[in-house]
């Protein structure tokens, strides 16, 4: 009989948004929460910021990966949603406030290296209120979001 083998697949748990804008750091946020926890050796975590582009990159030689990210959508500030990337282009408003937004740079990933994106994707939008430039720190509505 041979032995047992554990294969670890690659997680890679990316937080996005700008700490300057309010709420839109809540994935930044949720990142170095993550960060501070004991995590099993497979499981990576990046503070992303604003990567645009970049988060192709980012995404690269990962099997599976969670992005956290501020999202808009009109519901009550804090709220947590679980968005399948293949319906991103569905919603009707922008997922953050970055030039080029996470639904844009996944797009474009899937579409030009489909074969170096993780297979397996969820995204974590969380409800976010107030983006305005030049204000550090979550509302305490977001900031109660954060454990979840």
């Amino acid at each position: 009989m041979k032995p047992f083998q554990t294969y670890s697949l690659k997680l890679l748990i990316i937080g996005c948004g700008n700490i300057l804008a309010g709420d839109d750091g809540v994935g930044v946020y949720a990142a170095k929460k993550l960060a501070e926890q004991k995590l099993p050796p497979n499981v990576e975590v990046v503070e992303a910021g604003t990567p645009g582009l970049n988060l192709i990159s980012l995404l690269e030689g990962a099997d599976a990966a969670i992005i956290v990210d501020a999202l808009k959508l009109g519901k009550p500030k804090g709220s947590i949603h679980k968005l399948d990337p293949k319906k991103l282009e569905t919603l009707s408003l922008p997922l953050s406030a970055h030039e080029l937004g996470v639904a844009e740079a996944l797009k474009l990933g899937f579409k030009l290296f489909p074969e170096k994106m993780p297979k397996h994707l969820v995204i974590i939008g969380v409800e976010v209120g107030e983006t305005t430039s030049f204000k550090v720190g979550l509302s305490p509505e977001v900031e109660r979001a954060l454990p979840k």
